[in-house]
């Protein structure tokens, strides 16, 4: 009988043992946050999108190597038979003496296709680095919304439940129960639709890059702003894939006017023909003129079917010119558009809390109706919504040109740190300092060390610095229920990084009455 108690006693302790051993298993297995840059050169480096130019590349450089071979001579062996049985097998051997520049023209065009498979890679890499962009700051996005939004469905869980214990003490009337339920479950509407969208942009990152995505952090870029609209414009331009690809698509179809027009011309040929049959064995040498005007003539059409296309590829490259300084206005204009805003809703995040704050003592002393508090809280869940649009969207736009200018390849995937186009570059002001004379001495390729910002933008709050990413994974402090209406402002809590793909928090928050009442107020 003591046996049986001691065990007993010891099965609560073994499952607390067995739950630590699991928590640290899941702990120590769990897997690191996803870096952008991670993302960045996985995808360059992994996509099929991306191997597949590759390969295409391959195939360019086996073309180059089929035209250059046409120099050589050419073997070739012809066997025929007459009515008696017999045979006359003749080998040939012939070397192209003047094609009228036929030869040169396929180099040419091998060359170019050259060139357009290195383009298209950059722009396989590049337009596959603009998703994975869009799908991290998309999920960074979300995730921060969510921050937000568990911290709004706690603060209406806790006003809830203090509004309901002062409705069953018959100090507030029924009515503002009801509506603290439903602003509750808006919030939780919210955080669910949040929940359904963070899963979405989980899955979409996820099949950019192949791999599954837990969490994700924010990174810090380099500054754009010290450059001008006009650099960054033409660093786009000289960088552009799509043109480049275009430009060897118009070399292409320069060598291939050539190639037509080398068609209407006589060709030069020395050939050796070795004739062996039943009966002789006979060697010839000789110089063969051959000239091919085509069907009807139709080497001229050719030719100017060649010029129309060529024509229409010079038009593409002006188009596309036009969308890439379209594109990099546009990104331009939502970088200083999110960067002022990011700014302003730091304060407002900031002052929007303390206004929550002061309107749940002045609720206690009768001065604020119950609707100014709710009305108070969302406005600061509304705050923090838009701060992480903000922070997100400026770290979007600053990527996109980050890539759209060449700042970011397939082959240097760096966020901070000199580039190649820093010398090309230089900003407005002196903020970028040049490198020392001893550095260029040693430096084959002379650069600039690019600027870096600090982690967002700098400000205080109680006494401490804080960033924009901390004000969107500040949570509203929770205060003991008993002193909800009474307690002065709290310190700030700040999160270090965003919430990873854990439970709602909407399913576990429920609003319990309290078992006691709190003390009568003063009015």
């Amino acid at each position: 009988m003591p046996l049986n108690k001691k065990s007993a006693r010891q099965k609560p302790v073994m499952g607390l043992l067995a739950a630590l051993i699991c928590m640290a298993c899941s702990a120590q297995g769990s897997t690191a946050a996803l870096t952008l840059e991670d993302a960045l050169r996985i995808s360059a480096v992994e996509h099929p999108s991306v191997l597949a130019r590759r390969s295409e590349r391959n195939a360019a450089d086996a073309r180059l190597d089929v035209a250059e071979r046409q120099q050589y001579p050419n073997l070739s062996f012809q066997s025929t038979g007459d009515g008696l049985g017999g045979r006359a097998n003749t080998v040939r051997v012939e070397q192209p003496l003047w094609l009228g520049g036929r030869i040169k023209a396929g180099i040419d065009s091998a060359n170019a296709s050259i060139q357009q498979a290195d383009a298209s890679v950059v722009q396989a890499q590049t337009d596959i680095m603009l998703k994975v962009v869009a799908s991290f700051t998309e999920l960074g996005r979300i995730q921060a919304r969510q921050v937000a939004a568990r911290s709004n469905v706690q603060e209406h869980a806790r006003l809830a439940q203090m509004i309901q214990r002062r409705v069953e003490s018959e100090i507030s009337p029924s009515s503002d129960s009801t509506l603290a339920t439903a602003r509750f479950s808006q919030a939780r509407a919210e955080l669910n639709q949040l929940d359904s969208l963070a899963v979405r942009a989980r899955s979409t990152l996820g099949q950019a890059i192949g791999k599954p995505v837990a969490d994700i952090v924010l990174p810090v870029q380099r500054d754009l702003l010290p450059y001008t609209l006009d650099q960054l414009t033409q660093a786009a331009l000289d960088f552009s894939p799509a043109i480049r690809r275009l430009e060897g698509e118009t070399e292409a179809a320069t060598a291939e006017i050539s190639a037509r027009r080398s068609d209407a011309l006589p060709q030069v040929k020395l050939r050796l023909d070795r004739t062996n049959s039943r009966s002789s064995s006979d060697t010839q040498i000789y110089v063969a003129l051959d000239v091919q005007t085509g069907a009807g003539m139709s080497v001229q059409a050719s030719i100017r079917e060649a010029q129309a296309r060529k024509d229409a590829l010079q038009s593409q490259i002006d188009a596309t010119r036009r969308e890439t300084i379209d594109t990099v206005s546009a990104d331009w204009a939502d970088l200083k558009s999110f960067s002022e805003q990011a700014r302003d809703l730091q304060k407002q995040v900031e002052s929007t809390t303390s206004v929550f704050d002061s309107f749940v003592r002045q609720y206690a002393i009768g001065r604020k109706g119950w609707n100014d508090v709710l009305n108070a809280q969302r406005e600061v869940a509304q705050a923090r919504f838009q701060l992480a649009d903000a922070t997100w969207g400026e770290l979007r736009a600053s990527m996109r040109l980050h890539l759209l200018t060449g700042l970011i390849t397939g082959e240097r995937v760096a966020l901070t740190g000199p580039t190649r186009f820093d010398q090309a570059m230089p900003t407005e002001s002196s903020s970028v300092p040049q490198p020392s004379p001893s550095t260029q001495a040693t430096s084959s390729a002379p650069h600039i060390t690019s600027t870096v910002t600090p982690p967002a933008h700098q400000e205080t709050f109680n006494g401490r610095a804080i960033t924009a990413w901390d004000l969107i994974t500040l949570p509203t402090p929770t205060r003991p229920l008993d002193r909800a209406l009474t307690s002065p402002v709290p310190t700030v809590v700040v999160a270090e990084s965003p919430v990873g793909p854990a439970a709602s928090l909407s399913d576990a928050v429920q609003v319990q009455p309290a078992v006691t009442a709190p003390p009568p107020s003063p009015q």
